[in-house]
């Protein structure tokens, strides 16, 4: 399940942060974590960061154009497709309203669609039990 996304700029600052599953978050110290863990990896690595794993989350990045695209998930989340999705929305140029409005859209048909799948993993396990 996705957790919340945030597109950030190159300079550092938040465009666009939302939280999906009702949870609490501190959207601006996040942000500049995820922002000074991906500067420190491109000064480190010269290759950056794709992902940081904590314990039971997991922030996948997509950078373009020196911009972040941040998605907070559940661990072992293939978000790739979404985050394509999102940075396409974002590069069309609409406003922040029409932003929201289109990336809601994605985020909540992925979310959706594992819900789906996790009511019918539960529903195939009951099925093996009787």
């Amino acid at each position: 399940m996705i957790h919340a996304l945030w597109i950030i700029d190159r300079s550092g600052k938040i465009v666009f942060f939302k939280s999906y599953l009702g949870e609490e978050i501190r959207s601006e110290i996040v942000g500049g974590l995820l922002t000074a863990i991906q500067t420190f990896a491109s000064d480190v690595s010269e290759e950056g960061v794709s992902y940081v794993l904590l314990e039971n989350k997991l922030f996948t990045y997509k950078i373009s154009r020196g911009e972040y695209f941040v998605l907070c998930t559940d661990e072992k989340e293939d978000v790739g497709q979404v985050l394509e999705k999102i940075e396409e929305a974002y590069a069309s140029g609409g406003n922040e309203e029409e932003l929201a409005e289109e990336v809601d859209k994605v985020i909540k048909k992925y979310n959706r669609e594992k819900e789906l799948e996790s009511l019918s993993k539960i529903l195939h396990r009951v099925e093996n039990i009787i």
